[in-house]
């Protein structure tokens, strides 16, 4: 099975090793209103990030069947779950560091777009001078900057390289990478928001292993977040795994915008504690 999302994982090798116990790994989800489900997968030594083929770190998952309908209401009270997923995960808060965010993918391919139009959304302040800020911000926006890289066939330079680069130059404390992903199901096909705490591998997914944006190759802590917009047909079919072909919803340009949309503003929210109106106010 070919998938990014950890939940994935983890309940496929339950459901295939129901007669022994899994040990380095758990995982429990909290339910809540319009079928919000946050579940958490812990993978917390070597042999469980072996049998889940993925490091050891948190990854909490936001699953809704209405994330891509076009429903405002419940949107932003995804928005909202997703802020307290981000103030979490961004604690303890990094005084006065930047924040590096990475939009990964190709923006003209409707299915990888996630990144770039994350990015184009966020509020960025690396280059504000104080006096252009509004006094009753100063002491709340964080210094946050971004890029949208493109892909390798592109630019014919590796992601991470010119993200190691770049953190380097700007004294980046922390990266904060974004993503589309691919799903093992159709059932969280843009249904599902994954963050984690243990970077990204790009297109690993989909068998386009690029390398890895994490502490180990970066040297400052990468968080990750992303949306499963593919499905391997193999994988629905039950079929040997062969020669990959990828299912993606027919509306994806405007799926895409929606959720975009919404993790772009649960990050300004996060990132800058600021609040929805402040955010209209300063963004628009």
């Amino acid at each position: 099975m070919r998938t990014d999302l950890a939940i994935e994982e983890i309940k496929h090798w339950i459901s295939m090793n129901a007669a022994q116990e899994l040990s380095g790994a758990q995982w429990w989800e909290e339910k809540g209103e319009d079928e919000i489900t946050v579940s958490t997968v812990r993978i917390t030594t070597p042999e469980g990030a072996r049998r889940l083929r993925r490091p050891q770190g948190r990854y909490t998952t936001l699953e809704c069947p209405y994330l891509r309908d076009n429903c405002l209401d419940i949107h932003e009270r995804i928005i909202n779950a997703l802020t307290k997923i981000w103030e979490d995960f961004l604690q303890p808060s990094v005084s006065g560091g930047l924040t590096l965010v990475v939009g990964l993918g190709n923006r003209f391919v409707s299915a990888d777009a996630l990144g770039p139009q994350v990015v184009d959304q966020l509020l960025v302040t690396r280059h504000l001078p104080e006096e252009a800020i509004p006094e009753e911000f100063r002491h709340t926006l964080a210094q946050v900057a971004a890029l949208s890289p493109g892909v390798m066939g592109q630019t014919g330079v590796e992601t991470s390289e010119m993200v190691k680069a770049l953190v380097k130059q700007l004294h980046a404390e922390r990266v904060i990478a974004v993503d589309a992903l691919a799903a093992g199901s159709l059932q969280r096909l843009v249904t599902t928001i994954q963050i984690c705490d243990t970077g990204i591998r790009p297109g690993a997914g989909m068998g386009n292993h690029r390398r890895e944006l994490s502490y180990q190759t970066l040297g400052v802590p990468v968080l990750a977040v992303g949306v499963p917009t593919v499905v391997d047909i193999a994988s629905l079919s039950e079929q040997p795994e062969g020669e990959a072909f990828y299912a993606t919803p027919k509306d994806m340009d405007e799926v895409m915008r929606r959720l975009s949309r919404m993790i772009a503003s649960s990050l300004n929210r996060a990132l800058h504690h600021l609040s929805p109106g402040q955010l209209k106010a300063y963004l628009y």
